[in-house]
């Protein structure tokens, strides 16, 4: 069995395979679940803050591409390790006619993750357990996506299962930084970097209502913002329009997740600011 750890990055610092097809490309992966989730049943409950119950929690569709991403590099047998101010993690490989593919992903309570799986039929799917033997995602639902808001720091297992035939697949996660303020403070700032030319994935928990101001001190041909909502997946801002700034007053009151994302899987520096006024 292998397996592959995604540790935590900026708040947390935790610490496959015949050649495939063509397979997603990273960048267009993430920027593509924003404009399709619209179309996902409704399955979602209302999002709650971090010290409630955690979310009921989603299927997405599955996105298509046609880069092949560059999976993170092994620093031990089993399992993959992300390069500093990365967020998501991308594992290729080859699962036969009902065979179980596992891999490892060290997480943190109070995260949102979002896995997608991608095989050529779309005859795997997947299935998610906690080290504690929790199950996040059950095989009965047969998803090959899904995300959630974490409510335990430990390993999480995300497993491919083999349809009726052998398929090359790749699973793609990002967990996603919550994003913070200080106390008495209206906005945060995070300094990082494209790494590798993937997005990289952030949150917060907001009220209906409020003000969202979001801004990147990048140009938008380097790279721009993707802003979505976690419960209704409506997209609000799509990188590849370009956008940098944005701004919104909120419909619902939710998580929304914020992504910086490379144009042309470009690594790019970059000043994120997260403000409600």
């Amino acid at each position: 069995m292998k397996r592959i750890a995604l540790p935590l990055l900026v708040l947390l610092a935790l610490a496959a395979c015949s050649p495939a097809p063509a397979t997603p490309d990273a960048n267009a992966l993430f920027t593509s679940v924003a404009s399709t989730l619209s179309a996902v049943s409704t399955e979602t409950a209302a999002a709650v803050p971090p010290t409630e119950a955690p979310p009921t929690t989603t299927a997405e569709p599955e996105a298509t591409a046609t880069f092949t991403p560059e999976p993170t590099p092994t620093q031990e047998e089993g399992r993959i390790n992300l390069a500093t101010g990365a967020t998501n993690g991308i594992v290729t490989g080859r699962v036969e006619a009902n065979q179980r593919v596992s891999f490892r992903a060290g997480a943190a309570a109070n995260q949102v993750i979002i896995a997608n799986l991608f095989t050529p039929s779309s005859s795997a799917i997947l299935e998610i357990k906690g080290a504690d033997g929790s199950t996040l995602l059950p095989e009965s639902l047969r998803y090959n996506s899904y995300r959630t808001l974490l409510t335990k720091t430990q390993d999480y297992e995300f497993t491919v299962i083999g349809g009726g035939s052998a398929q090359d697949f790749t699973l793609s996660v990002a967990f996603a930084v919550p994003v913070n303020f200080a106390s008495g403070a209206s906005s945060a700032s995070y300094t990082g970097r494209t790494v590798g030319g993937n997005p990289v994935t952030y949150t917060i928990y907001a009220q209906a209502g409020k003000q969202l101001e979001v801004s990147v001190n990048t140009s938008a041909s380097d790279a721009a913002l993707t802003i979505w909502g976690f419960n209704t997946g409506e997209p609000y801002a799509r990188a590849q329009n370009g956008v940098t700034n944005f701004s919104l007053n909120l419909p619902q009151t939710q998580y929304y997740i914020i992504e910086v994302v490379p144009q042309g899987g470009r690594t790019v520096d970059y000043t994120l600011t997260v403000s409600i006024p």
